[in-house]
């Protein structure tokens, strides 16, 4: 009884350390470096930002399950597909390919938030207006007790009489497809993201001194695209 015990223990801890290992080859944790002037008035600093690089993505029945889920989810509203579902990065990830044109990552919106807004950006939106809201600023989603839920980047806008009514984004939650989505301030209590997300908020990086080197750190050098 002790050594059939035994023998399913090993088996357990095998069967982990294989899992572990498969993982370690789907997943690879990466460190790109963020520089920018920063927003306190320190100066120009640096600052290094964890993400994770993922060299698996979606089996065609996968794919077509994610679609049939977007699909029930945005059905009816303003949001215009331009890619297809991609484990490969989320929101944050997203957000950080089409402002700064680096490679495809997962990130949590709580640690961009705190690695790019918070330290580097300034609001330019407030409770009753878009500001001056333009073209590659980030727009960031908090709940009600203001933590960051979604971030997502602006597009373009749309102004009337030379104010900006409303806005459109580059979105993407989680593994969903990337979609352009037109709001309006306070948006609608039905819309998707407004009724999941929270509320939004406008932010700007100044490009001018702003980098983000995600060559810096190669840990994921060598590393392919592995099946399911």
């Amino acid at each position: 009884m002790k050594n059939l015990l035994r023998i399913i223990l090993i088996s357990i801890f095998s069967l982990g350390t294989f899992l572990h290992a498969q993982d370690d080859l789907r997943n690879c944790k990466k460190r790109i470096k963020i520089s920018g002037e920063r927003n306190d008035g320190s100066g120009v600093k640096d600052t290094v930002m964890v993400v994770t690089q993922r060299f698996y993505d979606f089996t065609d029945a996968q794919l077509k399950k994610q679609l049939e889920d977007d699909k029930y989810r945005y059905e009816g509203f303003n949001y215009q597909a331009y890619d297809q579902p991609t484990m490969k990065m989320d929101c944050a990830g997203n957000t950080l390919h089409e402002v700064f044109l680096t490679g495809k990552y997962w990130i949590t919106a709580e640690m961009f938030y705190n690695c790019i807004i918070k330290p580097y950006a300034t609001k330019v939106s407030n409770s009753v207006s878009w500001g001056d809201a333009k073209e590659s600023d980030i727009v960031v989603f908090f709940n009600d007790s203001g933590a960051p839920t979604h971030i997502c980047s602006v597009s373009s806008v749309q102004k009337t009489m030379g104010v900006v009514s409303s806005i459109t984004i580059f979105t993407k939650d989680g593994k969903e497809a990337c979609y352009m989505h037109k709001m309006t301030l306070g948006g609608s209590g039905n819309d998707p993201l407004f009724r999941s997300m929270g509320t939004p908020q406008v932010f700007r990086i100044n490009h001018e001194t702003f980098d983000v080197n995600d060559a810096f750190y190669p840990d994921c050098k060598g590393m392919v695209d592995v099946k399911q």
